[in-house]
């Protein structure tokens, strides 16, 4: 139950705070000319090695979910 609460409240927080063109450039590294994009579903699903709370691992899937889902550049890592 609580991985399921955590999934359904990630995708209201990504809902309100994600665009279509996500403004925030802390997560993209410029390296030789190219951009490394950490889109938040790389993070999340990263992340969900470090995490056994039910809840918090809910968060995470919701994010990876929603990322994948949401954005039709969601593979583009290296721009």
């Amino acid at each position: 139950m609580m991985f399921v609460l955590g999934i359904l409240i990630s995708f209201m927080l990504y809902k309100n705070t994600c665009r279509p063109h996500c403004p925030s450039t802390l997560n993209q590294i410029k390296i030789f000319g190219r951009t490394l994009h950490l889109h938040h579903w790389l993070t999340s699903l990263l992340a969900l090695a470090y995490f056994r709370n039910p809840f918090i691992r809910g968060l995470l899937v919701g994010g990876v979910i929603h990322g994948i889902g949401m954005y039709d550049d969601w593979y583009k890592i290296i721009k």
